[in-house]
């Protein structure tokens, strides 16, 4: 494997899940969408190439942290389950 491949992997692995986590949990856009599919994309083809997926690649995990300082809310009627 070559190492400045491999080096690249890992950083489009930081890039994104930062971009990722500035989006989903500061509710804040550090790039563009078009910018993030490119990089995305770039990680995608190379672990295709070199055949191997680092840990934590956002190309294998979904979803973020969940936030529990959401604030609750009072509604005037209850809200139940459909069961």
């Amino acid at each position: 494997m070559s190492r400045q491949k491999a080096d690249r992997m890992k950083e489009l692995v930081e890039l994104l899940d930062r971009a990722g986590k500035a989006y989903y949990q500061d509710a804040e856009e550090i790039m563009s969408d078009y910018a993030y599919d490119q990089l995305y994309d770039e990680l995608k083809s190379l672990e295709e190439e070199l055949g191997i997926t680092l840990a934590g690649s956002p190309t294998v995990n979904v979803g973020y942290e969940v936030l529990s300082e959401l604030p609750k809310e009072r509604h005037e009627r209850p809200m139940l389950s459909l069961d």
